[in-house]
């Protein structure tokens, strides 16, 4: 019966961090980081679908006027921002920053056709936003994985600890 004082004592220890990392095979990406890359990868489709719809693409458009908007790209802009709109439903923490690209970049097209600002300077503003938000979203992910290793840390501490005082019974 000395086991069950002497289980709880082995747990407080290894949750308060007293046993080491064990080495091992890297962790599988946590459950919150491949539903956030699953929802990424769901929105760039959703974005190329927008231009096999409007044979439009903000990345590809050429010879167009800097002071002009190119045949269909507001309705590829429409499009563009309700996939955006989705992808903030997986992804609510960085929904904020893709509010601020969607109304920015809204702002700049109609800058655009007011003859104030040019295409190439809302690209620029548009490429520096869209490095920030990727940059957000590694360190989310990295975060998600990290916090993922550090439980399996604990967990395998525990079956550790409960393997080496012997004690029978245990499964996990």
């Amino acid at each position: 019966m000395r086991a069950k004082p002497l289980l709880r004592v082995c747990a407080s220890l290894v949750i308060a961090g007293c046993a080491g990392p064990q080495p091992g095979p890297p962790a599988p990406p946590s459950r919150q980081s491949v539903e956030l890359l699953s929802a990424r990868e769901a929105l760039n489709s959703a974005l190329h679908q927008c231009t096999e719809t409007y044979s439009y693409s903000p990345r590809t458009a050429t010879d167009i006027p800097e002071h002009a908007l190119a045949a269909h790209e507001l309705q590829w802009n429409q499009c563009a921002y309700s996939a955006v709109r989705t992808y903030e439903r997986a992804n609510p923490k960085l929904a904020p920053m893709y509010e601020q690209l969607i109304s920015l970049y809204e702002q700049m097209t109609n800058e655009i056709t007011a003859g104030t600002l040019t295409r190439s300077e809302r690209h620029t503003r548009t490429e520096e936003e869209l490095k920030a938000i990727a940059q957000a979203e590694h360190a989310q992910i990295a975060a998600a994985n990290l916090q993922q290793a550090q439980q399996n840390q604990q967990i395998q501490n525990v079956i550790d600890t409960i393997r080496m005082f012997g004690i029978t019974g245990v499964r996990m």
